[in-house]
Formats: C-alpha cells, sequence, structure tokens
C-alpha cells in the first residue's frame, strides 16, 4: 500500500472530556462567498465597505491573530510528536518536505485566540445529541480562519491545549482535502519543487463541504489517536489513521494479513486469464474524476516477461491507453471491509511502462485487483505519472516525478472493473511525487532506484 509523502494530510480526533466540551470547528456548511462570523451576537462584516474595522476590548481583531507553532502548548507538546511523525520518512529530503507541508498547512489558515463567545453548532450535527444540558464551544472555523475563546483556553491545562490546537489542525487537513485537485498540487508545489504548469491539467472542480456528524466522529478519534501516540510512531500508526478517515465504513481497508508476494509468473497468468475471460471488458472510471465509459482491455504477450496493454473505449473506439511494459515480481496488499469479509488482493504496479527521460514525458502503469482467493482478476488500475524536472550528475539522471490526474478519462487515472462495488472501491493512492535516479551502465542497458 503506497502512502502519500505529506501522510495523507487528512489524516487523525478530540479525548472523550473534549467531545463532552463540544471542541467542533467548522460550520456544517462553509459559504465559498466568504467567512461566516463565529461571534455570538456580533457580525464580522463591517469591512466590507473597505472602511470599517471591527474589534473587542479595545483591540482590532487583528491585534489577537497568533500563529499556532509558537504557542506553548504546540512547542512543548505537539512539536516532538510531529517530529516523530516526521521521521518516519528515511529519506532525509523527503522527511524535510513532510515538514514543511504540515507547517504549511498549519499555517494555511489565520489563526486568533481572542476573548470572543463562539456560535455554539448543534449537539445532533456533532453527534453528541445524547448529552444533557448545554456544551461549551472552544474552537470555530471558517473558511480561511481558525477561531479559540482565549478566556476557555487559559483555563485548560497545557495537554487539553495541545487537543485543541490538534483538532483544529485536523479539521484544517480534513477540509483541506475536498479542495479541487488542482489547488491542492498547487499548494504541494510550492514546497517539492515541481513545475507549476504541471497542475494546469488537473480538475478545479472543488467538493461542496457538508459536514455531517461522522465527519466530526473521524475528527475526535483521530485527535485521540495522535494525543495518545508513542514517541517512537510507527508505520502501523500511520495506517490508523487513514484508515479513520476513509470515506466509507463498508469500503475496502488494509487488513492486518501480511503482504503476499506475487511473482511474475503468476502475473502472467493473471493477465492470460483475464484475457481469455474477457474479464476486464466492463467500465472504465476515472479514479479521480469520476469519469464513466464502457471499456476493453485488452494485453498482447511480448518476449522478456513484457506485455502491451490496450483499453479502448467501446462507444467511441478511442483508445484510452497503449503502451507496453515489463511484468516483474511485486507485492499485493490484503484490503478487506471492516467487518473482515470480502477479502481481495490489491497488487500495484505489476507492470510499469520505461521512462523517457525528459521533462513532461509520461508513464503509465498497471495495477491488478484480485479476488481473495487469487484466481482471478476482477479490476485493474492504469495509472499515469509525468515527470516534472530532470537533472544529470556523476552519470546519472535525477528524475522527479509527479502523479497526476486531469478532467479527462483519457488523461485520468483509470479503474476498469465490471463489479460495481470494485469499480468504486476507494483509492488508496493520493497525490504524490517520488525522485528516482536512472543511471546507465557499460552495456548501456539502465536501471532505476527511488531515492
Amino acid at each position: 500500500m503506497k502512502n502519500s509523502m505529506f501522510l495523507n494530510t487528512c489524516g487523525i480526533a478530540v479525548l472523550a472530556l473534549c467531545m463532552t466540551l463540544n471542541v467542533a470547528c467548522s460550520e456544517s456548511k462553509q459559504s465559498s462567498a466568504g467567512n461566516p462570523s463565529p461571534m455570538a451576537g456580533s457580525q464580522m462584516d463591517g469591512t466590507t465597505d473597505g472602511n470599517g474595522g471591527n474589534g473587542v476590548n479595545g483591540k482590532m481583531y487583528e491585534s489577537y491573530i497568533v500563529n499556532p507553532l509558537d504557542l506553548p502548548a504546540y512547542k512543548n507538546i505537539l512539536a516532538q510528536k510531529f517530529e516523530a511523525l516526521t521521521n518516519l520518512e528515511k529519506d532525509p529530503q523527503k522527511a524535510e518536505i513532510t515538514k514543511k507541508w504540515l507547517n504549511l498547512l498549519f499555517e494555511s489558515k489565520t489563526w486568533f485566540l481572542a476573548p470572543v463567545s463562539l456560535k455554539s453548532l448543534s449537539k445532533k450535527t456533532l453527534g453528541v445529541e445524547f448529552i444533557e444540558g448545554s456544551t461549551e464551544q472552544l474552537a470555530l472555523q471558517t473558511e480561511n480562519e481558525v477561531w479559540i475563546d482565549a478566556k476557555a483556553f487559559a483555563q485548560m491545562s497545557e495537554i487539553e491545549q495541545a487537543t485543541l490546537i490538534t483538532h483544529e489542525f485536523l479539521m484544517t487537513s480534513y477540509l483541506f482535502n475536498m479542495k479541487s485537485e488542482k489547488e491542492k498540487c498547487l499548494k504541494y508545489q510550492t514546497i517539492a519543487e515541481f513545475q507549476a504548469s504541471l497542475c494546469n491539467t488537473l480538475d478545479s472542480t472543488e467538493k461542496k463541504v457538508e459536514l455531517a456528524t461522522k465527519d466530526y466522529n473521524r475528527i475526535r478519534k483521530a485527535t485521540s489517536l495522535v494525543m495518545n501516540m508513542s514517541a517512537n510512531p510507527t508505520a502501523n500508526d500511520l495506517k490508523g489513521f487513514n484508515n479513520i478517515f476513509d470515506d466509507d465504513s463498508s469500503d475496502y481497508q488494509l487488513s492486518k494479513d501480511k503482504e503476499q508476494e506475487i511473482p511474475a509468473e503468476k502475473i502472467i497468468a493473471f493477465l492470460k486469464k483475464a484475457k481469455w475471460a474477457k474479464s476486464l471488458n466492463g467500465t472504465c472510471r476515472g479514479i479521480k474524476t469520476n469519469t464513466h465509459a464502457k471499456c476493453s482491455f485488452d494485453v498482447n504477450f511480448l518476449e522478456n516477461n513484457t506485455v502491451q496493454i490496450v483499453v479502448t473505449n467501446e462507444d467511441t473506439k478511442e483508445v484510452l491507453r497503449n503502451f507496453q511494459a515489463r511484468v516483474s515480481k511485486t507485492v499485493a496488499n490484503v484490503m478487506e471491509k471492516h467487518n473482515g469479509q470480502n477479502k481481495i488482493l490489491a497488487i500495484y504496479g505489476v507492470a510499469t511502462q520505461s521512462y523517457l527521460v525528459e521533462e513532461g514525458a509520461t508513464q503509465d502503469s498497471l495495477d491488478l485487483i484480485v479476488n481473495a482467493e487469487g484466481t482471478e482478476v476482477i479490476g485493474a488500475n492504469i495509472r499515469r505519472k509525468i515527470i516534472a524536472s530532470t537533472s544529470h550528475q556523476d552519470g546519472c539522471f535525477m528524475i522527479s516525478e509527479a502523479k497526476m490526474s486531469a478532467k479527462t478519462l483519457i488523461e485520468d487515472d483509470i479503474r476498469i472493473a465490471i463489479s460495481e462495488e470494485i469499480l468504486t472501491m476507494k483509492d488508496k493512492v493520493t497525490f504524490q511525487t517520488s525522485d528516482f535516479k536512472t543511471c546507465v551502465n557499460a552495456d548501456g542497458s539502465s536501471y532505476s532506484a527511488m531515492q
């Protein structure tokens, strides 16, 4: 299972005490026209004419702006937790990018620590309607701002302050994940150093943000995981965060079962049976854009375990993908529903097209989805990556690779399957960049290694 370099950025929820205190963040629906006022009995629209100014206790609201990374609760408690998460990335350069990404998300909104009373969200929306009496609204987010009740914050212990900061950060991450692919790409480009023009082809449609009870439940649970995380977190901790934020509890999740090594010969056998049984002649879906088309999947078998993959739109006869790739042994992840039933195998990167070492060049690769018994191919992903930049050093090319999706099916990552369940299964691989070193041997052959 591949993870995003920035820890999926959507990940982590509040302790039971915080649930009672109603540490909720965002209005259940965000307005794209402007920020709703978080203060009860006051309005923040005084600057709409260009001349107004608003404040409280004789100070402008701007005077209460803080950097959450400078707060003692962050420095004394959270900094080491996020540092530990960052250090799970063994490559120093990628660890530094991960750190920048976390800081970028913290600073993507303006934080206010102000002596204000905040409007309460309904207990039904928050999923705490069973609590008697009123709840205390400690913080609230708008589209671009985070507001914290300074009086309540001062009365909290430092550990509870850290819990509140974590909750707000995770809500920011959760909402950011709903932004358009193009906006996420442009934001990530500011720290990952690839060409911003590569983001121009991405879908600019932003998801409609309507938070429900399950969203607040996820935030609370994930915050609890962060606050109870050990000083030395493992990759399994990250898997736990990712599972909390999956869109549908009935969807397939990463199983605790061991990964299975799949030899190249078995993958070839899978592909031959899929070709013979036409088990992958079904519906194509754009994984990122949700575009649909009736498609056929064909594979031709060449020398040295090389295959030619052809995916065609049956209605228009347009060839959506046509590439040659060499099949090699790989590892299959076991996926299962939350109830432990209906296990499948997700086999990533079974055949990957050779690189053309120039900026803007594309590379296609094939993933397979196989039944639990390992006898039938029930789905496939055809992924497209773009080389963002190249450099030459010590006889080797350094290749920065950006995995992208775009508005049309032919540019998007594609899933093809007959079963609606597999066709719409949530995708686990998100936007990421990777660096590869491609070197040329004395005999003219080449090899690649991830940095």
